[in-house]
């Protein structure tokens, strides 16, 4: 099992406040903590990490690499999201899959979802879309 627990990176005021010295300081966040599990016990998957600490959410990497024809495809990711009660996350596509005309086609994931997360993509262009194991393929918010 793996849970993240994501904790405000600059906590009531942030840096750009205190440069400008901003009468509006801000508020302290809290964040919800999120369980992700392997959907079976010995089933290949990647979980979803951060890009970078200004990430927004957390990148999907997919398990395994593959094709995508000119249509839509749903990729499973082998593992399920735990959610707290009035929280949801939101499976959303990336910016750099734009320019090669795929996309997610975006989902939303409650606490009372309880299967495999998957992705579903689109594929406008007229060419396959290939991708290898570990590539990020969505943002999960």
């Amino acid at each position: 099992m793996y849970a993240l627990i994501q904790c405000p990176i600059y906590g009531p005021v942030s840096p750009t406040a205190r440069i400008h010295r901003s009468r509006n300081q801000g508020v302290a966040v809290g964040v919800a903590p999120l369980t992700i599990t392997p959907s079976e016990p010995l089933v290949n998957c990647l979980l979803p990490v951060l890009a970078t600490l200004c990430s927004a959410g957390l990148e999907i990497l997919v398990p395994e690499g593959g094709m995508l024809p000119p249509e839509n495809t749903r990729i499973p990711l082998n593992w399920k999201l735990r959610l707290p009660s009035g929280h949801f996350g939101l499976l959303l596509p990336l910016s750099q899959q734009a320019k090669k005309r795929v996309t997610v086609l975006s989902g939303v994931a409650d606490p009372e979802y309880q299967d495999e997360i998957s992705l579903l993509l689109h594929n406008r262009g007229k060419e396959e879309y290939a991708w290898n194991t570990g590539d990020p393929l969505g943002h999960l918010l």
